[in-house]
Protein backbone atom coordinates (compact mmCIF):
# COMPACT_ATOMS: atom_id res chain seq x y z
CA UNK A 1 0.00 0.00 0.00
CA UNK A 2 2.74 2.69 0.94
CA UNK A 3 4.38 1.57 -2.42
CA UNK A 4 0.52 2.45 -4.33
CA UNK A 5 0.34 5.52 -2.47
CA UNK A 6 4.15 6.94 -3.54
CA UNK A 7 3.43 6.03 -6.90
CA UNK A 8 -0.03 7.69 -6.66
CA UNK A 9 2.43 11.01 -5.32
CA UNK A 10 4.73 11.17 -7.38
CA UNK A 11 2.17 10.53 -10.38
CA UNK A 12 0.42 13.00 -10.37
CA UNK A 13 3.53 15.67 -8.82
CA UNK A 14 5.17 15.03 -12.08
CA UNK A 15 2.02 15.81 -14.34
CA UNK A 16 1.41 18.87 -12.34
CA UNK A 17 4.49 20.32 -12.44
CA UNK A 18 4.87 19.68 -16.07
CA UNK A 19 1.97 21.36 -16.17
CA UNK A 20 3.18 24.28 -14.78
CA UNK A 21 6.18 24.71 -17.02
CA UNK A 22 4.41 24.71 -20.16
CA UNK A 23 1.83 27.28 -19.02
CA UNK A 24 2.21 30.18 -20.31
CA UNK A 25 0.44 33.70 -20.41
CA UNK A 26 -0.31 36.53 -17.80
CA UNK A 27 -1.57 35.74 -14.15
CA UNK A 28 -5.08 33.93 -13.36
CA UNK A 29 -7.09 36.58 -11.38
CA UNK A 30 -10.74 36.42 -10.62
CA UNK A 31 -13.68 38.24 -8.95
CA UNK A 32 -14.29 36.33 -5.76
CA UNK A 33 -16.68 38.96 -4.58
CA UNK A 34 -15.49 40.02 -1.24
CA UNK A 35 -16.53 42.54 0.48
CA UNK A 36 -14.20 45.44 1.15
CA UNK A 37 -13.56 44.37 5.12
CA UNK A 38 -13.72 41.23 4.19
CA UNK A 39 -10.78 42.15 1.35
CA UNK A 40 -9.04 43.88 3.92
CA UNK A 41 -8.37 41.60 6.56
CA UNK A 42 -7.09 39.11 3.90
CA UNK A 43 -4.39 41.32 2.45
CA UNK A 44 -3.31 42.20 5.96
CA UNK A 45 -2.65 38.44 6.29
CA UNK A 46 -1.46 37.84 3.09
CA UNK A 47 1.22 40.57 4.24
CA UNK A 48 2.07 39.24 7.00
CA UNK A 49 2.22 35.54 5.91
CA UNK A 50 4.97 36.80 2.72
CA UNK A 51 6.52 38.79 5.81
CA UNK A 52 6.57 35.32 7.59
CA UNK A 53 7.60 33.20 4.62
CA UNK A 54 10.58 36.01 4.04
CA UNK A 55 12.01 35.16 7.78
CA UNK A 56 11.14 31.30 8.04
CA UNK A 57 10.95 29.73 4.28
CA UNK A 58 10.44 26.10 6.55
CA UNK A 59 6.79 26.58 8.08
CA UNK A 60 4.24 24.54 6.62
CA UNK A 61 1.85 26.15 8.12
CA UNK A 62 2.79 29.59 6.50
CA UNK A 63 2.57 27.98 3.16
CA UNK A 64 -0.63 26.20 3.49
CA UNK A 65 -2.59 29.46 4.61
CA UNK A 66 -0.56 31.71 2.10
CA UNK A 67 -1.74 29.70 -0.76
CA UNK A 68 -5.13 29.46 0.48
CA UNK A 69 -5.69 33.11 1.33
CA UNK A 70 -4.32 34.09 -1.99
CA UNK A 71 -7.02 31.69 -3.37
CA UNK A 72 -9.71 33.31 -1.44
CA UNK A 73 -8.32 36.61 -3.11
CA UNK A 74 -8.64 35.45 -6.55
CA UNK A 75 -5.46 35.33 -7.44
CA UNK A 76 -5.28 31.87 -8.66
CA UNK A 77 -1.18 31.99 -10.10
CA UNK A 78 0.32 33.04 -6.91
CA UNK A 79 -1.50 30.96 -5.15
CA UNK A 80 0.06 28.13 -7.50
CA UNK A 81 2.78 29.08 -6.78
CA UNK A 82 2.69 29.24 -3.12
CA UNK A 83 1.14 25.55 -3.22
CA UNK A 84 3.85 24.43 -5.93
CA UNK A 85 6.73 25.52 -3.44
CA UNK A 86 5.34 24.04 -0.16
CA UNK A 87 4.97 21.17 -2.45
CA UNK A 88 8.63 20.79 -3.41
CA UNK A 89 9.70 20.81 0.58
CA UNK A 90 6.68 19.12 1.59
CA UNK A 91 5.68 16.30 -1.01
CA UNK A 92 3.58 14.47 1.54
CA UNK A 93 1.20 17.16 2.82
CA UNK A 94 -2.10 16.47 1.42
CA UNK A 95 -2.78 20.12 2.41
CA UNK A 96 -1.36 21.08 -1.09
CA UNK A 97 -3.13 18.75 -3.15
CA UNK A 98 -5.86 19.90 -1.88
CA UNK A 99 -5.13 23.61 -2.23
CA UNK A 100 -4.17 23.07 -6.10
CA UNK A 101 -7.19 20.91 -6.62
CA UNK A 102 -9.22 23.67 -5.81
CA UNK A 103 -7.02 26.16 -7.24
CA UNK A 104 -8.02 24.09 -11.11
CA UNK A 105 -11.80 24.30 -10.07
CA UNK A 106 -11.58 28.15 -10.34
CA UNK A 107 -9.43 27.74 -13.50
CA UNK A 108 -11.88 25.23 -15.29
CA UNK A 109 -9.43 22.34 -15.12
CA UNK A 110 -11.61 19.38 -13.20
CA UNK A 111 -9.71 16.46 -14.60
CA UNK A 112 -6.71 18.11 -12.92
CA UNK A 113 -8.35 18.67 -10.01
CA UNK A 114 -10.01 15.15 -10.27
CA UNK A 115 -6.56 13.64 -9.92
CA UNK A 116 -5.15 16.45 -7.05
CA UNK A 117 -7.73 15.65 -4.93
CA UNK A 118 -7.25 11.88 -5.09
CA UNK A 119 -4.06 12.22 -4.06
CA UNK A 120 -4.85 14.44 -0.97
CA UNK A 121 -7.12 11.46 0.00
CA UNK A 122 -4.58 8.88 -0.43
CA UNK A 123 -2.41 11.01 1.49
CA UNK A 124 -4.92 11.47 4.27
CA UNK A 125 -7.49 8.82 3.80
CA UNK A 126 -9.11 9.63 7.29
CA UNK A 127 -9.31 13.16 6.36
CA UNK A 128 -13.16 13.87 5.52
CA UNK A 129 -12.19 17.58 3.35
CA UNK A 130 -10.13 15.26 0.28
CA UNK A 131 -12.83 13.15 -0.18
CA UNK A 132 -16.10 16.01 -0.07
CA UNK A 133 -14.15 17.95 -2.41
CA UNK A 134 -14.06 15.30 -4.22
CA UNK A 135 -17.92 14.73 -4.31
CA UNK A 136 -18.41 18.20 -4.81
CA UNK A 137 -16.41 17.99 -8.26
CA UNK A 138 -18.39 15.08 -9.10
CA UNK A 139 -21.80 16.28 -8.12
CA UNK A 140 -21.11 19.45 -9.95
CA UNK A 141 -18.62 19.06 -13.19
CA UNK A 142 -19.39 15.67 -13.58
CA UNK A 143 -23.03 14.67 -13.54
CA UNK A 144 -22.94 11.42 -15.96
CA UNK A 145 -20.46 9.79 -13.37
CA UNK A 146 -23.01 8.45 -10.89
CA UNK A 147 -21.28 4.93 -10.80
CA UNK A 148 -17.57 6.58 -9.98
CA UNK A 149 -19.90 8.98 -7.71
CA UNK A 150 -21.36 5.81 -5.48
CA UNK A 151 -17.40 4.76 -5.60
CA UNK A 152 -16.29 7.93 -3.98
CA UNK A 153 -19.14 8.09 -1.72
CA UNK A 154 -18.21 4.46 -0.28
CA UNK A 155 -15.07 5.07 -0.02
CA UNK A 156 -15.01 8.18 1.61
CA UNK A 157 -18.42 6.68 4.31
CA UNK A 158 -15.65 3.70 5.05
CA UNK A 159 -12.29 5.87 5.87
CA UNK A 160 -13.72 9.00 7.13
CA UNK A 161 -16.44 7.72 9.84
CA UNK A 162 -18.10 10.96 8.75
CA UNK A 163 -21.83 11.45 9.95
CA UNK A 164 -21.84 14.43 7.21
CA UNK A 165 -20.55 12.18 4.36
CA UNK A 166 -22.75 9.29 6.07
CA UNK A 167 -25.79 11.10 5.28
CA UNK A 168 -25.23 13.16 2.01
CA UNK A 169 -24.35 9.07 0.82
CA UNK A 170 -27.73 7.81 1.82
CA UNK A 171 -29.46 10.97 0.31
CA UNK A 172 -27.60 9.59 -2.63
CA UNK A 173 -28.53 5.92 -2.48
CA UNK A 174 -32.44 7.14 -1.54
CA UNK A 175 -32.38 9.20 -4.93
CA UNK A 176 -31.19 5.67 -6.35
CA UNK A 177 -34.30 4.06 -4.66
CA UNK A 178 -31.63 2.00 -3.07
CA UNK A 179 -33.50 2.04 -0.18
CA UNK A 180 -32.21 -0.21 2.20
CA UNK A 181 -28.57 0.75 1.71
CA UNK A 182 -29.96 4.18 2.29
CA UNK A 183 -31.38 3.47 5.48
CA UNK A 184 -27.73 1.98 6.84
CA UNK A 185 -26.34 5.08 6.38
CA UNK A 186 -29.40 7.07 7.37
CA UNK A 187 -29.17 5.38 10.71
CA UNK A 188 -25.67 5.82 11.22
CA UNK A 189 -25.52 9.24 10.92
CA UNK A 190 -28.26 9.25 13.10
CA UNK A 191 -26.90 7.03 15.85
CA UNK A 192 -23.76 9.58 15.72
CA UNK A 193 -25.87 12.59 16.23
CA UNK A 194 -29.27 11.45 18.15
CA UNK A 195 -30.43 15.08 18.45
CA UNK A 196 -30.90 15.70 15.01
CA UNK A 197 -34.20 15.75 14.06
CA UNK A 198 -33.57 16.27 10.70
CA UNK A 199 -31.45 12.68 10.38
CA UNK A 200 -34.48 11.22 12.57
CA UNK A 201 -36.97 12.47 10.24
CA UNK A 202 -35.03 10.48 7.27
CA UNK A 203 -34.40 7.24 9.05
CA UNK A 204 -38.39 6.83 9.76
CA UNK A 205 -38.97 8.15 6.26
CA UNK A 206 -36.92 5.11 4.35
CA UNK A 207 -38.28 2.73 7.39
CA UNK A 208 -41.61 3.39 6.05
CA UNK A 209 -40.84 2.57 2.70
CA UNK A 210 -38.97 -0.70 3.15
CA UNK A 211 -41.82 -1.45 5.39
CA UNK A 212 -44.16 -0.74 2.43
CA UNK A 213 -42.05 -3.14 0.04
CA UNK A 214 -42.15 -6.20 2.50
Amino acid sequence: MPGVVLTAVVIALGSYFVWQHFKSGPDIVIDTHLSAPRREVLSKEQSDLYGALGNDKNNIETYARLGEVERLLGNLSASERIYQKGLKKFKNDARFYLGLGLVNIDIGHYEQADRLFRTATELNPTDPFGFQALIDLYNRHFPGQSDELNNIYRAASDFTNSPDIWAQYAKFLEDRRDFRQAFIYWEAASLYRPDDKVLKEAVERVRKILEAKK
